[in-house]
């Protein structure tokens, strides 16, 4: 946030017996922000599920640009994917 004005985080933990516990994470850099402007009008949203040690999803959202190179808009590490903000 320092060195990239303009990004997005939020980060979300829950205290769980006296522990702060991390729930989630998300982020939009200013640069990816900006890319979008050169994008077509196309959104895609792909997820991975992680395993092991630290399960939850690994949310990403990309866009196409008029190279065909699919540039990342932003991210998000999730317990479960839902609506809940």
């Amino acid at each position: 946030m320092k060195f990239n004005l303009g990004s997005t985080i939020k980060l979300k933990v829950e205290d769980v017996q006296g522990q702060a516990t991390f729930k989630r994470f998300y982020t939009c850099l200013k640069a990816c922000k900006d890319s979008f402007v050169s994008c077509r009008p196309i959104i895609e949203l792909d997820e991975c599920f992680l395993k092991g040690r630290y399960e939850g999803e690994l949310l990403i959202v990309v866009c196409q640009d008029g190279n065909d190179q699919m540039p990342p808009l932003c991210y998000a590490l999730v317990e479960v994917e839902n609506k809940e903000i």
